[in-house]
Parts: structure tokens; C-alpha cells; sequence
């Protein structure tokens, strides 16, 4: 080998090495970050497990801020959470008197909004409609407990059978 071309062996193996050391870098950011997300992935999936609704919905909110592309991979356990402190809060809202109307009223509206913003997520399920649709019945808005009952009837993963209830319960008191 000459002595013209040891110069430039050198720079070529600093320059191998230099791009090696980049491109290792770069995969080595690549991967921690992805090693990041699938470690908050897993506390929110443990929290979620163990029916924390409230606290799911808020940490799947913010990984969704931190990591928009994964937006779609947790939009179902966001919306699932939302009809789960629904049907909580419909379940304590079925023990208030019916004297008390107005706490009754206030509850009816909360499982309302929080059904509806599940809704913004992914479907809802055919038990959360059912307690939309009551919710709609107990607040007097009737207009609203027909058009759930009709959007029930048009999915095909729901059985129409199920509101057949709200169905006879809003004729009657239509009729008053």
C-alpha cells in the first residue's frame, strides 16, 4: 500500500465510524423512546385494569397529547372508562329519591356528558346506550331518548330487542 493511500484509508475508516456512531445513536433514541411509551402504556393499562376510570381517562388523555400517533390505539380504552363512570353514576343516581329531582335531574345531565364524550372516542356500547337513552327519559327530552333509540336500531352490533322498554316508557309519557 502506499504512502499516498494510508492518509486516505484513515479518513475513510473515521469517517465509517463516525456515521456508525450516528446511525447507533439515533437507533438508540429511536428505541428508548419507544421503550418509554410502552412502559406509560402499561401503568395506564394496569390503572385501567383495576377500574380506575377517572384516573384512565385523565393518563390516556394526556399520552395521547404527548403521543398523537398512538391516538387510535387508545381511544377505545378512553371511551370505554367515560361509559363505565356512566354507568357508576347512573347506578348512584337510581338510588336518589324521586323527591329529590333536582340531585336526581343534576346526576341524569353528569351521565349524559359523560356519555357523550365517549361517544367522541368510539361507539358506544349497546348498555351505554340503553342508560343514555334513560338519562335522555329522566331529563325530559324525549326528542333526544328517540334519536339514541334510532341510532341503536341502525348499528348491527346491537340488539334492538334492548329497547323495547324505553321504546314503551317514552309513548306513555308522550301520551301525558
Amino acid at each position: 500500500m502506499s504512502s499516498k493511500m494510508k492518509p486516505v484509508l484513515i479518513v475513510v475508516k473515521i469517517v465509517i465510524f463516525v456515521v456508525a456512531c450516528v446511525f447507533g445513536y439515533i437507533f438508540y433514541q429511536n428505541y428508548s423512546e419507544s421503550q418509554k411509551k410502552i412502559e406509560e402504556l402499561k401503568k395506564l393499562n394496569k390503572v385501567y385494569n383495576e377500574n380506575k376510570w377517572t384516573e384512565a381517562v385523565e393518563g390516556f388523555k394526556g399520552y395521547i397529547q404527548k403521543y398523537p400517533e398512538k391516538k387510535t390505539l387508545v381511544n377505545n380504552k378512553i371511551s370505554i372508562s367515560l361509559q363505565n363512570l356512566a354507568n357508576e353514576k347512573s347506578i348512584k343516581g337510581m338510588a336518589i329519591p324521586k323527591k329529590d329531582s333536582a340531585k336526581k335531574h343534576a346526576v341524569n345531565r353528569e351521565v349524559i356528558t359523560l356519555l357523550m364524550e365517549a361517544k367522541k372516542y368510539d361507539d358506544l356500547n349497546s348498555m351505554s346506550m340503553i342508560i343514555l337513552c334513560d338519562a335522555y327519559v329522566e331529563c325530559n327530552e324525549l326528542d333526544k331518548a328517540k334519536s339514541v333509540i334510532s341510532e341503536a336500531k341502525s348499528r348491527t352490533d346491537i340488539t334492538k330487542a334492548n329497547f323495547g322498554v324505553q321504546e314503551k316508557r317514552i309513548e306513555q309519557l308522550q301520551k301525558k
